[in-house]
């Protein structure tokens, strides 16, 4: 009976692995940002991130845009984006107690705590809240 059993897995497997939509779907292909004067002008950038739905442990993987955009009809992969903060000043600017100018720091802390709940791990992956900051 266990070969019989087999050969109908064995068969049914087969017939998966020639399945356009288990074969041909995006996957997260690592990136790095390039951050680029009018970037700078603008004061942030968005950055991307995967990670596979079904593994809470998977590797975070940061990407671009256009393969943000592709895995957004992704049944394997989950996705998350971040205005991240680069220009201005390294720490809230306080007048009369009142935070006259939001920080990098805590300006992109904040972001990654934020989406730790939609992307479990982030908060581990993304640790140099000051990334791409040129100074003030």
């Amino acid at each position: 009976m266990t070969h019989v059993e087999n050969k109908f897995l064995n068969d049914r497997y087969r017939l998966l692995q020639k399945r356009e939509e288990f074969t041909n779907f995006p996957v997260p292909a690592p990136f790095f940002p390039n951050v680029d004067d009018l970037d700078y002008k603008a004061g942030y950038f968005t950055r991307y991130f995967a990670k596979k739905r079904n593994d809470r442990n998977s590797i975070i993987t940061e990407i671009e845009k256009s393969n943000y955009d592709s895995l957004q009809t992704s049944d394997f992969y989950k996705t998350v984006y971040i205005r991240w903060k680069i220009a201005g000043p390294m720490r809230n600017v306080i007048i009369n107690n009142v935070i006259d100018e939001e920080g990098i720091l805590e300006y992109n802390r904040q972001q990654v705590r934020t989406n730790e709940h939609k992307m479990p791990g982030l908060s581990k992956k993304i640790t140099d809240y000051l990334a791409f900051w040129r100074g003030y």
